[in-house]
């Protein structure tokens, strides 16, 4: 194996272990070699990236976090404050159906 010295460094080499899904691997796998990089190669690129940027060199994103879900639960809570809605507890939730269930056994929800 041949090892390449950067700007007369002499680099210490690691390993690093990573568990992985199997056709995630396996994908990537095949990524890599299609552009010609060994996952090896692949890996040290980013690397490289994440430490020259000291970021992720994309976008990590929960849809729970969504510009549109963020401003449907700022509407919500608006609309709760205002006493325009109520909320209550899973606990107050179900008793209020279990009340309704022993009154009327017979489920009067989409007729």
């Amino acid at each position: 194996m041949w090892y390449i010295a950067i700007r007369g460094d002499c680099m210490a080499l690691s390993n690093l272990t990573v568990r992985l899904d199997e056709n995630d691997k396996n994908k990537f796998s095949e990524i890599c070699e299609k552009i010609g990089l060994s996952v090896s190669a692949a890996i040290n690129v980013f690397v490289k990236k994440v430490v020259s940027e000291h970021k992720i060199p994309f976008e990590l994103s929960d849809p729970f976090y969504s510009e549109e879900n963020i401003n449907a639960l700022l509407a919500a809570k608006k609309r709760i404050d205002e006493g325009k809605c109520f909320s209550q507890t899973y606990e107050e939730f179900k008793k209020m159906v279990d009340t309704l269930e022993v009154a009327d056994s017979k489920p009067k929800f989409g007729k």
